[in-house]
């Protein structure tokens, strides 16, 4: 069961990521109306409230996994907020993450002391796909195209607005696929080492799952390292009621 210490962390985490929303609503609603970037941004507020409620979960429900991705989600949007918006969310990221180093201090299992820079991982780079899933939705939505790098995308007509998908999101959408592929191999080696079964057919099955996940992980880690080297430049052009955009 959690401690008194971990659910307090985690609370004043949730206390905390809330506080910088509400400062920056009352701001908002106290002076003129902003544009569509300021609701944007407004908007993307609710993300480290929602991630700091899933790290309470999972120090209720005591479940390493949930609170250490929760923690790296919580950094990761941390980190990407501090380039807009300011440092408002690292408190909220520390005191997590102090419930987290609590909880595993707590569990005494270094199985889970293992897997946490994994889990940290997978928490960082889920932001990446995060922020993607909103890049498909505002184009399936009508709001605008975008254009992901090294693809060459052709649209019938003008386009008022292209966005062109920064190096930095496929590389955490790809590193997000990696992380989850080594997790994937590690619990498998987990339940079956824990198997007291003597049938081996099972075992190679297990074996070559676990080959094909870490051979996955590692192409994945692989197309990770090649986002990083594109050279990120996009342009458009239009001719004849056709826009071509490229982005290299």
């Amino acid at each position: 069961m959690p401690s008194r210490l971990q659910v307090s962390l985690a609370g004043l985490s949730v206390m905390a990521s809330v506080a910088p929303t509400l400062i920056a609503v009352i701001f908002r609603l106290s002076g003129s109306p902003g544009g569509e970037e300021e609701g944007r941004i407004l908007l993307f507020t609710a993300v480290p409230i929602f991630l700091a409620i899933i790290g309470l979960f999972g120090t209720l429900v005591y479940r390493t996994w949930v609170i250490w991705t929760a923690i790296g989600g919580l950094w990761g949007f941390a980190i990407i907020g501090a380039w807009s918006i300011g440092l408002f969310y690292v408190p909220a990221a520390l005191l997590l993450s102090a419930a987290g180093l609590a909880h595993v201090d707590a569990r005494r299992s270094w199985w889970n002391f293992v897997l946490v820079p994994l889990w940290i991982v997978e928490g960082v780079s889920s932001t990446a796909i995060l922020f993607l899933a909103i890049t498909v939705a505002r184009e399936l939505l009508g709001y605008g195209r975008f254009v992901l790098p090294g693809q060459t995308r052709e649209f019938s007509g003008r386009v008022q607005e292209v966005s062109f998908v920064p190096e930095a999101l496929t590389f955490g959408a790809w590193l997000f696929v990696a992380a989850t592929c080594f997790l994937t191999a590690c619990h498998v080696a987990r339940t079956a080492s824990r198997s007291q079964t003597g049938d081996r057919r099972p075992q190679w099955m297990v074996i070559a799952g676990i080959l094909v996940a870490l051979v996955l992980g590692a192409g994945a880690c692989r197309r990770a390292m090649g986002e990083l080297q594109r050279s990120g430049a996009g342009g458009c052009s239009s001719s004849g009621g056709t826009t071509i955009c490229s982005a290299s």
